[in-house]
């Protein structure tokens, strides 16, 4: 969508963007954008400009195991307690330290963290 289109469907009357909404026209003003993980991090990592690159280098290492668990595509809002308690696992399997399981679980909190307050 042209920017400018995307600008004036933001700024629809809730009526009328309803309207549109029920024969297809624009997205239900309700409904939630996915956000793919992938740009969801990438982003997070790349605006973080209070960090030392030393810190982006361990979230890095916390990234690939996410990506690598759910994928570049996945939407965030599908992820579940049960899909997070499989990524514990996944840590656990990969024969990584005690520490580094808990340490990449706390990063992993904090990125979910920020995308709920994102939203």
């Amino acid at each position: 969508m042209e920017p400018e289109l995307a600008q004036w469907v933001t700024d629809l009357e809730l009526r009328l963007a309803k309207k549109l909404a029920r024969v297809g026209l624009i997205l239900s003003p309700e409904a939630k954008i996915a956000t793919a993980f992938f740009t969801f991090l990438e982003d997070f990592t790349a605006r973080r400009i209070d960090v030392k690159p030393a810190t982006k280098e361990v979230w890095s290492q916390v990234v690939r195991n996410l990506l690598e668990h759910f994928g570049a595509d996945r939407d965030l809002a599908s992820i579940t307690e049960a899909d997070a308690e499989d990524f514990k696992m996944f840590l656990v399997t990969s024969k990584l330290a005690p520490t580094t399981v808990s340490k990449r679980l706390q990063f992993a909190r904090m990125f979910s963290a920020r995308q709920r307050n994102e939203n």
